[in-house]
Protein backbone atom coordinates (compact mmCIF):
# COMPACT_ATOMS: atom_id res chain seq x y z
CA UNK A 1 0.00 0.00 0.00
CA UNK A 2 0.96 3.44 -0.51
CA UNK A 3 1.18 6.70 2.16
CA UNK A 4 -1.40 8.21 0.33
CA UNK A 5 -3.91 4.78 1.03
CA UNK A 6 -2.45 4.71 4.12
CA UNK A 7 -3.31 8.10 5.21
CA UNK A 8 -6.82 7.56 3.66
CA UNK A 9 -7.65 4.62 5.65
CA UNK A 10 -6.33 6.56 8.61
CA UNK A 11 -8.80 9.33 7.69
CA UNK A 12 -11.81 7.04 7.37
CA UNK A 13 -11.03 5.60 10.71
CA UNK A 14 -11.06 8.78 12.29
CA UNK A 15 -13.87 9.70 10.94
CA UNK A 16 -15.60 6.76 12.10
CA UNK A 17 -14.78 7.81 15.62
CA UNK A 18 -17.20 11.04 14.93
CA UNK A 19 -19.89 9.34 13.20
CA UNK A 20 -22.72 11.66 11.96
CA UNK A 21 -26.24 12.15 14.05
CA UNK A 22 -28.70 10.05 12.03
CA UNK A 23 -26.05 6.80 12.47
CA UNK A 24 -27.06 4.79 15.39
CA UNK A 25 -26.16 1.22 16.29
CA UNK A 26 -29.45 0.80 17.08
CA UNK A 27 -30.53 0.12 13.51
CA UNK A 28 -29.09 -0.36 10.51
CA UNK A 29 -27.69 2.70 9.60
CA UNK A 30 -24.23 2.06 12.08
CA UNK A 31 -23.74 -1.37 9.56
CA UNK A 32 -24.64 0.92 6.81
CA UNK A 33 -22.11 3.85 7.59
CA UNK A 34 -19.12 1.21 8.22
CA UNK A 35 -19.47 -0.39 5.06
CA UNK A 36 -20.01 2.99 3.04
CA UNK A 37 -16.88 3.67 4.25
CA UNK A 38 -14.89 0.57 3.63
CA UNK A 39 -16.56 0.65 0.23
CA UNK A 40 -15.34 4.02 -0.16
CA UNK A 41 -11.26 3.33 0.94
CA UNK A 42 -12.09 0.30 -1.80
CA UNK A 43 -13.02 2.26 -4.50
CA UNK A 44 -10.12 4.88 -3.69
CA UNK A 45 -7.56 2.01 -3.72
CA UNK A 46 -8.87 0.89 -7.16
CA UNK A 47 -8.66 4.53 -8.26
CA UNK A 48 -5.48 5.01 -7.02
CA UNK A 49 -4.40 1.76 -8.88
CA UNK A 50 -6.30 2.44 -12.36
CA UNK A 51 -5.71 5.41 -15.02
CA UNK A 52 -7.40 4.33 -18.41
CA UNK A 53 -10.71 5.30 -19.42
CA UNK A 54 -12.12 2.07 -20.12
CA UNK A 55 -11.31 1.06 -16.74
CA UNK A 56 -14.03 3.44 -15.57
CA UNK A 57 -17.04 2.36 -17.97
CA UNK A 58 -18.56 0.59 -15.12
CA UNK A 59 -19.64 2.65 -12.53
CA UNK A 60 -19.34 0.01 -9.98
CA UNK A 61 -15.46 0.28 -10.31
CA UNK A 62 -15.45 3.38 -8.83
CA UNK A 63 -18.65 4.32 -7.17
CA UNK A 64 -21.01 3.17 -4.70
CA UNK A 65 -24.60 2.17 -4.97
CA UNK A 66 -27.16 1.92 -2.68
CA UNK A 67 -28.13 -1.84 -3.83
CA UNK A 68 -24.75 -2.54 -2.90
CA UNK A 69 -25.10 -1.14 0.94
CA UNK A 70 -28.37 -2.98 0.96
CA UNK A 71 -26.80 -6.50 -0.11
CA UNK A 72 -24.15 -6.99 2.06
CA UNK A 73 -26.42 -5.91 5.07
CA UNK A 74 -29.21 -7.78 4.23
CA UNK A 75 -31.96 -5.19 4.28
CA UNK A 76 -34.14 -4.11 0.96
CA UNK A 77 -32.71 -0.62 -0.93
CA UNK A 78 -35.94 1.21 -0.90
CA UNK A 79 -35.97 0.45 3.09
CA UNK A 80 -32.65 1.97 2.91
CA UNK A 81 -33.11 4.50 0.75
CA UNK A 82 -36.47 6.01 0.33
CA UNK A 83 -38.85 4.91 3.12
CA UNK A 84 -36.94 5.10 6.32
CA UNK A 85 -36.65 8.14 9.12
CA UNK A 86 -32.60 8.32 8.36
CA UNK A 87 -32.99 7.61 4.47
CA UNK A 88 -32.67 10.65 3.28
CA UNK A 89 -29.19 11.71 5.65
CA UNK A 90 -28.13 8.10 4.26
CA UNK A 91 -28.47 9.20 0.94
CA UNK A 92 -27.10 12.47 1.21
CA UNK A 93 -24.09 10.44 2.62
CA UNK A 94 -23.50 7.92 -0.33
CA UNK A 95 -24.46 10.82 -2.98
CA UNK A 96 -21.70 13.51 -1.37
CA UNK A 97 -18.97 10.20 -1.32
CA UNK A 98 -19.90 9.49 -4.74
CA UNK A 99 -19.33 12.83 -5.86
CA UNK A 100 -16.06 12.76 -4.10
CA UNK A 101 -15.43 9.48 -5.49
CA UNK A 102 -15.74 11.09 -9.03
CA UNK A 103 -14.08 13.66 -8.96
CA UNK A 104 -11.08 11.48 -7.38
CA UNK A 105 -11.26 9.43 -10.69
CA UNK A 106 -11.50 12.82 -12.74
CA UNK A 107 -8.12 14.10 -10.90
CA UNK A 108 -6.44 10.60 -11.50
CA UNK A 109 -7.41 10.30 -15.17
CA UNK A 110 -6.36 14.39 -16.11
CA UNK A 111 -3.25 13.46 -14.11
CA UNK A 112 -2.44 10.48 -16.56
CA UNK A 113 -3.21 12.55 -19.46
CA UNK A 114 -0.61 15.33 -18.73
CA UNK A 115 1.79 12.78 -18.14
CA UNK A 116 1.41 11.06 -20.93
CA UNK A 117 3.92 12.03 -24.02
CA UNK A 118 2.61 13.18 -27.29
CA UNK A 119 4.30 9.93 -29.12
CA UNK A 120 3.15 6.91 -31.13
CA UNK A 121 1.34 5.24 -28.85
CA UNK A 122 -0.83 8.14 -28.41
CA UNK A 123 -2.42 7.67 -32.01
CA UNK A 124 -3.87 4.93 -33.73
CA UNK A 125 -2.29 3.11 -36.59
CA UNK A 126 -3.92 4.91 -39.63
CA UNK A 127 -2.91 8.05 -38.07
CA UNK A 128 0.82 7.14 -37.70
CA UNK A 129 0.85 6.12 -41.18
CA UNK A 130 -0.73 8.69 -42.64
CA UNK A 131 1.64 11.17 -40.80
CA UNK A 132 4.87 9.34 -41.79
CA UNK A 133 3.23 9.37 -45.31
CA UNK A 134 2.90 13.32 -45.32
CA UNK A 135 6.30 13.62 -43.31
CA UNK A 136 8.11 11.58 -46.37
CA UNK A 137 6.70 13.86 -48.87
CA UNK A 138 7.52 16.90 -47.62
CA UNK A 139 11.30 15.70 -46.80
CA UNK A 140 11.36 14.54 -50.16
CA UNK A 141 10.29 17.97 -51.60
CA UNK A 142 12.68 19.69 -49.29
CA UNK A 143 15.57 17.82 -50.59
CA UNK A 144 14.96 18.14 -54.53
CA UNK A 145 13.94 21.94 -53.39
CA UNK A 146 17.42 22.19 -51.43
CA UNK A 147 19.39 20.54 -54.47
CA UNK A 148 18.00 22.94 -56.84
CA UNK A 149 18.98 25.65 -54.08
CA UNK A 150 22.55 24.77 -53.86
CA UNK A 151 23.03 24.11 -58.00
CA UNK A 152 21.82 27.54 -58.27
CA UNK A 153 24.26 28.60 -55.71
CA UNK A 154 27.49 27.28 -57.11
CA UNK A 155 26.95 28.17 -60.58
CA UNK A 156 25.98 31.32 -59.47
CA UNK A 157 29.19 31.35 -57.41
CA UNK A 158 31.51 30.00 -59.81
CA UNK A 159 34.03 32.79 -62.04
CA UNK A 160 33.26 34.26 -65.03
CA UNK A 161 36.11 32.44 -67.31
CA UNK A 162 34.86 28.92 -66.26
CA UNK A 163 31.22 29.53 -66.94
CA UNK A 164 32.91 30.79 -70.60
CA UNK A 165 34.77 27.21 -70.40
CA UNK A 166 31.26 25.34 -69.38
CA UNK A 167 29.54 26.99 -72.07
CA UNK A 168 26.59 27.98 -69.22
CA UNK A 169 24.94 32.00 -70.16
CA UNK A 170 25.89 34.35 -68.17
Amino acid sequence: MSLKNLSKIAHSKSTELTRPSWVSEKNITFAAYKYINQLKTEKLDFIAKHNRVNDYKAKGNYQITASEVARHIKVATTTLISTSAYSKDLKNHLNSINMKLEEEKSLRLSKHRKTLSSGVRQHKKDEIRIELQNTQKELEELKNKNAIEQATFILKSLALPIKQKLGINI
